[in-house]
């Protein structure tokens, strides 16, 4: 299944960044062995608080990646000229767009629903992903019980303006996320070439992610993003006591 992150390309993308920034990519890519966070040692409780988070950081994540990309379909030239052609069978244009973009939307993205009508196959595969972000946080050092309390807590050697830097762990968990995408990619035969070309399996990301241009790096840290806008969106488990005294 296409990362959520990488739906939004098609054949005929090319990068968006300068003839520099693409012969410095070129030259990477040649040398490009992706690296994620080794997590086979990195064996999470699977106390309540921990599942618990995996199960409400997966629904966010899938949440997440459903309203953008209906957010751009609204925005596609065809889905709107078609909202436009059919308007006279609703109340209002903004409600035809949106009829419009969820089919359209449904017809390109096999997993273009709502988190509650997600298969409880891609539910576990989701949940399954978001307990491997948590073991890459206490792979990396991280305090993964100050992290469950909303105490953003860093590793011995991290620098003390980094504690409460929540960029710093967006940032970490979007350069694994890609390291993880392209290793499965290049498993999966795929190589890199400027011009993504799913028959030949050529694709443009396929870099490292210092090389990757911002728009898609912003892919990657949307999945960061989720993780800290989950932690304040949780309850407030701080005071469930019986609770974080079995975390790790």
């Amino acid at each position: 299944v296409e990362s959520p992150s990488r739906l939004h390309l098609n054949c005929s993308n090319t990068l968006d960044f300068n003839r520099r920034n693409f012969s410095r990519a070129l030259k990477e890519s040649k040398t490009y062995t992706p690296n994620p966070v080794d997590t086979s040692d990195a064996l999470l409780t699977l106390s309540e608080i921990e599942t618990k988070f995996a199960e409400v950081y997966a629904a966010a994540i899938h949440e997440d990646w459903f309203y953008h990309r209906f957010e751009e379909l609204k925005s596609d030239p065809q889905v709107v000229q078609k909202a436009k052609s059919v308007v006279g069978n609703y109340d209002c244009y903004e409600d035809a767009l949106d009829d419009i973009a969820l089919m359209t939307g449904s017809e390109k993205y096999p997993d273009f629903v709502s988190w509650d009508r997600l298969p409880e196959e891609k539910k576990f595969a989701s949940i399954s992903q978001a307990e491997e972000t948590l073991k890459v946080l206490k792979k990396e050092g991280y305090d993964l019980k100050g992290f469950l309390l909303n105490e953003y807590a860093c590793p011995d050697d991290c620098p003390l303006d980094r504690i409460h830097d929540r960029s710093f762990v967006v940032e970490a968990i979007a350069k694994n996320a890609h390291e993880v995408w392209a290793r499965d990619k290049i498993k999966d035969g795929w190589f890199y070439g400027e011009i993504r070309d799913n028959a030949e399996k050529f694709h443009p990301m396929l870099v490292p992610y210092e090389v990757l241009p911002e728009s898609e790096k912003e892919y990657d840290r949307a999945i960061g993003r989720v993780f800290l806008e989950t932690l304040d969106r949780v309850e407030r488990w701080q005071t469930e006591s019986v609770v974080y005294e079995n975390l790790p």
